[in-house]
């Protein structure tokens, strides 16, 4: 869990140990900042952080390696 914590950036989606989903937004020392729904933000301790939401969808190196090779598949159709 604490590795987990300590590696917490802004864009992860998680879940608190009190069951709010949010983004992270901000991330401090002590505490990070989660965007729980438009324009509402709230602080929480990091060590409130239960897990990574994964089934919200895929983290953003798996976004843009999506986004890659998509855009190579069209280069390759185009030609």
């Amino acid at each position: 869990h604490q590795r987990m914590v300590d590696s917490l950036n802004k864009g992860d989606k998680v879940v608190t140990n009190g069951g709010i989903f949010g983004t992270i937004v901000k991330v401090g020392d002590d505490r990070i900042t989660l965007e729980v729904a438009s324009k509402v933000q709230i602080n929480i301790e990091r060590q409130q952080v239960s897990r990574m939401d994964i089934k919200s969808g895929v983290n953003k190196d798996e976004k843009e390696d999506d986004s890659k090779e998509k855009k190579l598949q069209k280069r390759n159709k185009e030609r």
